[in-house]
């Protein structure tokens, strides 16, 4: 069931990700952001009164609820913020791409603080991934240019916000930075989620996590004459407010729930780590078919070898104990 869910959760964010890049053109990073947890949100709460008939996850010790609650603020305040910004300034490739560096970063993290050792497993698995990433990355920085400025946003006389193209090398290292950012977040949340997630449901997981990342949201986007003049509904056209509730159900009402059942129910944390991470595969025919974006032989094999590299962190001591290297 764990393992069914995470799977699941990479194939919803893959689609939601394709309608959270064109709402990019029309909304900040941070306001998207705010908009999209608020409506999954409500949805998550009203979902939680019909299927367990109450309003909150009561059986929390103060302690998981201050672990989850840590986690909601990291990753949804800070980390999906960073992953918007990089994905209206990368594209829904490069940046799901990017996701897969979320398990060894939380290899990484697992050393530094709980002194689990740094095995041959991880160092193999951590170089086929960052090999896949370079191969993306290096062909995909070649379509910037050094001596053009980074792409601006300007905000029209009725709200919204008209992007230009990035082309420039520094334009496409911000965004690079801020897929960092939120893989780092991810790798963070999910340490914290699975050390508390024990004491609630997928569903109460989800509710807290997501409260708490609102009220961060809330506080670090405030209510300024901007924000206002972006969600007021008749400064969008209909079909961009349904595109956002499309992307909201799919990637952060579906995906939250789901990935936090991949989690929760798995039998093993690497395997659940592992499915969510293989959105790369499934962006790659959708900005075919939809985007149009083109697809060299190296792009699919580096996302493949990225992917590679994950699966192989989780399933790798059994292949090394098989050939004798172990």
């Amino acid at each position: 069931m764990g393992e069914t869910a995470a799977l699941t959760s990479s194939i919803v964010w893959a689609c939601a990700s394709l309608l959270y890049m064109q709402l990019g053109e029309r909304f900040s990073p941070k306001t998207l952001n705010l908009l999209k947890s608020g409506l999954a949100l409500s949805l998550l709460l009203l979902t939680f009164v019909v299927v367990e008939g109450r309003f909150w996850p009561t059986e929390l010790s103060m302690t998981g609820f201050g672990w989850l609650a840590g986690s909601g603020l990291i990753g949804f305040t800070l980390g999906d913020t960073a992953f918007f910004f990089a994905l209206s300034r990368l594209g829904p490739r490069i940046a799901l791409l990017m996701s897969t560096l979320t398990p060894p970063i939380t290899g990484l993290l697992a050393f530094v603080f709980l002194g689990e050792p740094l095995t041959l497993v991880f160092v193999i698995g951590t170089v086929l991934t960052m090999s896949g990433i370079g191969v993306v990355v290096w062909e995909r920085e070649q379509d910037f240019k050094d001596d053009e400025e980074p792409g601006t946003s300007e905000m029209e006389a009725n709200g919204n916000i008209v992007q230009e193209a990035p082309k420039s090398r520094r334009w496409f290292w911000w965004g690079m930075g801020g897929a960092f950012v939120a893989n780092l977040a991810q790798a963070i949340v999910n340490v914290m989620t699975r050390y508390a997630g024990s004491e609630t449901t997928a569903l109460g997981i989800s509710i807290v996590r997501l409260s708490v990342g609102v009220l961060g949201l809330m506080f670090f986007v405030g209510i300024s004459r901007r924000t206002l003049a972006q969600i007021r509904p008749s400064s969008q056209p209909r079909k961009v407010w349904g595109t956002l509730f499309a992307a909201m159900f799919l990637g952060t009402y579906l995906g939250i729930w789901l990935s936090m059942a991949g989690l929760r129910y798995s039998a093993h944390t690497g395997v659940a780590t592992t499915l969510g991470s293989t959105s790369p595969l499934f962006v790659l025919p959708l900005t075919f078919w939809f985007l149009k974006e083109r697809l060299s032989k190296a792009s699919i094999a580096g996302a493949f070898l990225a992917v590679l590299g994950i699966a192989f962190l989780f399933v790798g001591e059994s292949v090394l104990k098989g050939i004798g290297w172990m």
